[in-house]
């Protein structure tokens, strides 16, 4: 059993022990409540041992935002990219729109947000 599914699995267990119900409802606690394991059940091939901010300024590979990428935060914090929109403005610049699925920005919560790169703090993206 590799690292990863041992890890689900005794996450799952110990979830399930302190009665939040069946496995399948401790393993999506377990991924609201972490924004490196939701991140990972989206894009399989993110690296392990992402703890600190240092360990997630290290996957930063490109600068520029695209579907399917983990955005890596100002704030030890990764989500991943749903959508990239390019507006342009009336005085003809263009705004970037980054729209990010991430958990636990609120507390043990899964959501998303949407805003521009700088809002949102993203300093690069994990291209997988």
């Amino acid at each position: 059993m590799d690292r990863r599914r041992f890890f689900l699995a005794a996450s799952a267990a110990v979830g399930a022990a302190a009665g939040l119900g069946s496995a399948a409802q401790a393993q999506q606690q377990n991924l609201a409540c972490n924004c490196v394991l939701y991140a990972r059940s989206r894009v399989r091939s993110i690296p392990f041992g992402l703890h600190t901010q240092a360990d997630k300024a290290r996957i930063i590979n490109d600068y520029a935002p695209a579907v399917g990428r983990v955005a890596v935060h100002s704030y030890n914090h990764v989500s991943v990219v749903n959508r990239v929109e390019y507006i342009r403005e009336r005085n003809g610049s263009m705004t970037v729109m980054v729209t990010i699925g991430e958990a636990n920005y609120r507390a043990c919560q899964i959501g998303t947000r949407r805003d521009t790169p700088a809002r949102l703090e993203l300093v690069g993206y994990f291209r997988p």
